[in-house]
């Protein structure tokens, strides 16, 4: 599967009680074990491992709105393409969670060298809609404008 988007996305960072975090992994109707690498940071060139499925993706430069191309790739392509990776593996649970208007939300549990780190994530139609969301309550600090809380920027430099 291939495909071409412009992805309009605005990120929190999550602080929340162990308690409340629980029931939010308890509401979420899919989960997801993550590996993300970068193979080249400009452009931003990017493979990912979700459950069993990989993928290869090239993402365009911005905060809030940006291109994405990505491609479904085999293991084996995968385990190749791992071998040119720099900079640290991101690893995390992404737990999806239904919000109000029909919007999900991707809350990320990070592991590793970045563990403690979590975010929320919730994409958009359009950018006037991202400008007219309101986050809920448990969505902490909006860092969207905050390069230094991309994925990339985390794989290059840590927290």
């Amino acid at each position: 599967m291939k495909t071409t988007t412009k992805e309009i996305e605005k990120k929190y960072l999550i602080d929340i009680s162990p308690d409340i975090l629980e029931g939010l992994k308890k509401q979420a109707h899919k989960k997801e074990a993550i590996a993300q690498s970068y193979i080249s940071y400009d452009p931003e060139l990017r493979i990912r491992r979700s459950n069993s499925e990989y993928f290869f993706a090239c993402k365009g430069e911005g905060l809030l709105e940006r291109d994405e191309f990505e491609i479904s790739i085999t293991q084996d392509q995968y385990e190749r393409l791992h071998s040119l990776v720099s900079g640290y593996e991101i690893i995390k649970d992404r737990y999806h969670i239904s919000l109000e208007g029909g919007l999900n939300a991707e809350l990320d549990i990070f592991h590793g060298q970045l563990a403690g780190h979590i975010t929320a994530e919730v994409e958009f139609k359009c950018k006037k809609c991202a400008m007219r969301f309101i986050p809920p309550a448990w969505f902490g600090k909006d860092v969207t404008e905050c390069k230094e809380f991309k994925n990339k920027e985390l794989s290059k430099n840590g927290l």
